[in-house]
């Protein structure tokens, strides 16, 4: 600073190069948040194929519990049937006790329940009659 006394370039000298610097910086702070992201993209591409293995293990389970469920729902709903038609009833292709009435336990009249749920209000027509 002192030399800008003597020499006025040397102030235009001095903040050239602290903008140089500044945009090194930043230059510098952009590659390293480049490399973080390369990072931890590169992490979760590794740990991608875990996750899916985890998923399907879950998907796994799921499906040998429905057929046990299945199976317990058989026994409990018909305690006599045969021993030949448990494997048909896991595989899903005997159907389980109530699964063919279960549409009808849940079946409505669209009609019925519009009729439920609106209330109709009281017309008056000149005091004459009323609806």
């Amino acid at each position: 600073m002192l030399q800008s006394l003597e020499n006025p370039g040397a102030l235009f000298q001095y903040s050239q190069d602290e903008f140089r610097n500044q945009l090194q910086l930043k230059a510098d702070r952009r590659a390293e948040d480049a490399d973080q992201r390369a990072a931890e993209a590169d992490a979760l591409a590794a740990a991608a194929p875990g996750l899916n293995m985890q998923e399907k293990a879950e998907s796994l389970k799921q499906k040998r519990e429905l057929t046990s469920i299945r199976e317990a729902l058989v026994r409990e709903a018909a305690p006599s049937i045969s021993e030949t038609k448990i494997p048909g009833v896991r595989a899903g292709i005997v159907p389980t006790a109530g699964a063919d009435n279960a549409k009808a336990k849940y079946d409505y009249d669209p009609v019925k329940v519009q009729k439920a749920l609106v209330k109709r209000p009281r017309l008056v027509f000149r005091g004459k009659r009323t609806l």
